[in-house]
């Protein structure tokens, strides 16, 4: 089954951008970036499964790379350059582990490299699953909550917050339980090893407000120092919460790889 409902902004002949969102997310968080991104680039905004008008498939974490790498095929898209936010990173991971010769440079935004040990990876099911319950029993009563925990900093306070937060209200629960425990965190490989090895030019973004994501970049920079690690003034959605900052850093970035 296909992922329907590509958003496509900018000129075919620039240079493709593809961008992924986070979980409970959609194209749609991309949309007010995309009239700076769209004149040097050609952007490229999948609904995830699970997410968007997507919200009835359902694919394993596994099987969501190749599936994008054919639709990206079909469009007569080879190379491309990728930004992934948090879920959207994990799965530009994969994408990067499957296809390295089709991806230019690597934007990773608050994004976990997995488990190292068996036991994390078995404690995160079970975490997932309760959340999959919580979600599932009263989602707004959920959603109200997820927004307060510690790594999101202020994000709340945001000028951009409120339009999202309503998106997020637009999810099917059910869906978002299902991705979840078919394309969450414990689902992944390992791909701190990826990292280790890179040979791409990568940009990694975190808030200094996401104390976790903090300490996931110090271990990236003393693993492969050629990572640039930026960090903005944000918790872990740093886009919506500092997109001017973001915006600037990504363009810069870009734009100093033009191979």
């Amino acid at each position: 089954m296909p992922l329907d409902s590509w958003l496509k902004v900018g000129d075919p002949s620039q240079r493709p951008l593809l961008l992924l969102h986070g979980f409970m997310g959609s194209q749609k968080d991309w949309l007010s970036f995309l009239p700076a991104l769209s004149q040097q680039f050609y952007c490229l905004c999948p609904d995830l499964p699970g997410h968007g008008s997507n919200q009835a498939l359902q694919l394993d974490f596994a099987e969501i790379a190749p599936a994008l790498l054919t639709e990206l095929s079909q469009m007569g898209i080879p190379t491309f350059d990728l930004l992934g936010y948090s879920m959207g990173g994990r799965i530009a991971l994969s994408l990067l582990a499957g296809a390295p010769d089709r991806i230019r440079h690597l934007l990773l935004e608050s994004t976990f490299p997995g488990f190292r040990h068996a036991s994390e990876r078995q404690a995160r099911i079970s975490h997932d699953q309760q959340i999959a319950a919580d979600l599932l029993a009263d989602f707004p009563a959920f959603l109200e909550r997820w927004y307060l925990a510690p790594l999101w900093g202020g994000l709340s306070e945001s000028p951009g917050f409120e339009k999202m937060y309503q998106r997020r209200l637009g999810n099917d629960p059910q869906a978002l339980a299902v991705s979840l425990l078919q394309a969450g965190a414990a689902q992944q490989p390992n791909y701190w090893p990826l990292l280790s090895g890179m040979k791409h030019n990568v940009l990694f973004l975190y808030g200094d407000q996401d104390r976790k994501y903090q300490t996931i970049a110090s271990e990236i920079n003393s693993l492969n120092p050629q990572i640039d690690c930026r960090r903005l003034s944000a918790g872990h959605n740093t886009h919506t919460q500092s997109p001017v900052a973001w915006l600037e850093t990504v363009l810069n970035f870009l734009q100093s790889h033009q191979i």
